[in-house]
């Protein structure tokens, strides 16, 4: 009866802009006192029909570009209260700018109320299951949805520290054995498998950028498709990120998740014609010469085929780029292209595809540079970090602590060595006696 109208477009083809999860539900209007007349006959009419009572105070109205004036009547009309962003919807904290650390107080607050008293009565395993099962888990739905600013990643990364070293005592200092970045790596790598937040953060968001490159059914991926890309001269990676901070957060994983995709096209508007992995190497690679004559280095792969010679390149060509372009037309695009259809991603899996369980995802996106280290198993934590890593009170690293001690030299033997870790575990008189009573013989002489 055109009582409302959609906010967005008309021609926008989607429904209309509801949120709905069980009595928690977000309506987006126009604002202005007609629209919120008819919604409020609506709803009057229905509370008229079914015989239930609407409460218009219980709900409240958040205005966007709208002076505070308008807002106060508009609220008033509606009767219901008005609100500010960011605000929460499902625990989220909803809004159109960047949200602060003050933000994701309640999320904070959460996991420092988990931290357990009785964690001082569990073992090493306990502690670690129940950091990797519970602190690591809360988390979980805040980093679906939104990036974790480094301050909130830190204060977390606090937490499971002080629970897994300090046994819940968050104000006691100098506990850790190992550092942390060594205690996140993979256990055949020499750590203890506890997931690094700021790299489980992004997995969790690529399933988006899977959304919108596999061209999802989804409102928001129409949207975006249309209203900040809808030409096909330059795909969204090789622009300078647009649209709201949400977005652009998430774009910026677009190196990461480059690295686990190859492109298949067919509409050809997502990837890169000359850099993109859409074929077996990068074209510019392949074809430097040719390359070098580009117009458009950065232009997508249907731009390049829907343009004539003199747009795509700077003419006249040597016999040599001649040749190359002639190679190019008969290897890489002397294939069909499908217009009707979009381009697939192809993951580079065993299974090809996407998968919410992003564990393996997250293990690909560790740097290179991490060493493996010697295997950490929960039994023998203590012995693999003082003995690899130096963390025991051996009196050499105590002296490095500008720690004053009358000798520095090993109480185990009369040689008068420095007390060093390595020292203690292998070339020790009493450690080498007992290395022999249980038949193991180290040989001492080999690089470390």
């Amino acid at each position: 009866m055109g009582a409302l109208t959609h906010p967005i477009s008309d021609n926008f083809g989607g429904d209309f802009p509801i949120l709905q999860y069980a009595d928690d539900t977000l309506l987006v209007l126009f604002g202005n006192g007609r629209t919120l007349f008819n919604l409020k006959g609506l709803l009057r009419t229905f509370s008229d029909s079914c015989g239930l009572h609407v409460n218009f105070s219980k709900s409240f109205l958040v205005p966007i570009n709208m002076t505070n004036e308008r807002a106060q009547h508009l609220a008033l009309t509606f009767g219901c209260q008005l609100g500010t962003m960011p605000f929460t919807y499902l625990e989220l904290p909803l809004g159109t700018t960047k949200l602060t650390v003050q933000d994701f107080t309640p999320l904070l607050n959460r996991i420092e109320r988990r931290l357990p008293g009785f964690s001082k009565l569990l073992s090493y395993d306990g502690r670690l299951i129940l950091v990797n099962s519970v602190l690591t888990a809360l988390p979980t739905f805040y980093m679906c949805r939104l990036k974790l600013p480094p301050q909130v990643v830190k204060q977390i990364d606090k937490y499971r520290k002080h629970c897994l070293w300090s046994k819940g005592d968050i104000n006691r200092k100098g506990s850790c054995l190992v550092a942390w970045e060594t205690v996140c790596k993979p256990k055949n790598q020499g750590g203890l498998g506890i997931i690094d937040i700021e790299k489980h953060n992004d997995a969790l968001l690529m399933k988006h950028l899977n959304n919108f490159y596999n061209h999802a059914e989804l409102p928001w991926v129409k949207l975006t498709w249309s209203k900040l890309y809808c030409s096909n001269q330059t795909p969204p990676q090789a622009r300078s990120p647009v649209g709201s901070f949400w977005w652009k957060e998430v774009l910026k994983l677009f190196g990461a998740y480059n690295k686990l995709t190859e492109c298949t096209p067919n509409w050809g508007n997502s990837d890169l014609f000359w850099s993109g992995n859409w074929c077996s190497s990068a074209l510019k690679d392949k074809y430097p010469q040719l390359f070098s004559f580009s117009r458009k280095p950065k232009c997508s792969i249907r731009f390049f085929l829907n343009n004539e010679m003199e747009v795509n390149f700077r003419l006249p060509l040597s016999t040599q780029v001649a040749r190359q372009l002639s190679d190019l037309l008969d290897s890489e695009l002397g294939r069909e292209w499908d217009e009707n259809v979009t381009d697939i991603p192809a993951y580079i899996s065993a299974a090809r595809k996407f998968t919410t369980s992003l564990f393996r995802t997250w293990k690909k996106l560790l740097p290179s540079s991490l060493g493996s280290g010697p295997p950490a198993t929960l039994g023998n934590i203590n012995f693999s970090s003082g003995c690899f890593l130096e963390t025991d009170s051996a009196r050499n690293l105590l002296r490095r602590k500008n720690m004053h001690l009358d000798d520095y030299s090993c109480v185990l033997c009369s040689t008068g060595h420095e007390e060093t870790s390595f020292h203690l575990f292998f070339e020790c008189s009493l450690s080498q006696a007992c290395w022999n009573s249980i038949s193991i013989n180290w040989n001492l002489n080999l690089p470390l």
